[in-house]
């Protein structure tokens, strides 16, 4: 029954079409869904749990330590990088060059470590600025 009713709502997206099309919209969708957030949760099966040796060990010092209320640390790692102008395609022949402008990246990875030294969580981000 529930796969009658998935069915129906694929056909009612995509319209009537072939199966080809669904199973593409099908491949993209669980692509989609499992990129999302692969560089937080490759941290977190590689060091959740584990003693926070390991990750110094990996990265080196951290570049921020905090006491948490209660026991325990917020250990951070920060790098900014400047990235190049790079150029732009319009489609049309130009004869200037178009350039996105210089751009910032900072990431951040932030540990949340318990008082017996394991890591507990592992957090993730990647800003750009101008």
């Amino acid at each position: 029954m529930n796969n009658e009713k998935g069915a129906k709502m694929i056909d009612g997206i995509l319209g009537r079409g072939t199966r080809v099309r669904k199973e593409f919209f099908l491949f993209v969708i669980v692509i989609f869904l499992l990129s999302g957030c692969s560089v937080e949760s490759k941290l977190n099966r590689n060091y959740k749990g584990k003693p926070f040796t390991e990750v110094m060990t990996a990265m080196g010092a951290p570049t921020n330590i905090e006491n948490r209320i209660g026991g325990g640390t917020i250990r951070t790692y920060e790098s900014k990088k400047m990235l190049k102008p790079a150029p732009i395609n319009t489609g049309q022949f130009q004869y200037d060059q178009f350039k996105s402008p210089k751009v910032m990246q900072t990431i951040v990875t932030t540990f949340i470590v318990d008082p017996a030294g394991k890591v507990v969580e592992v957090k993730y981000s990647n800003d750009y600025s101008r």
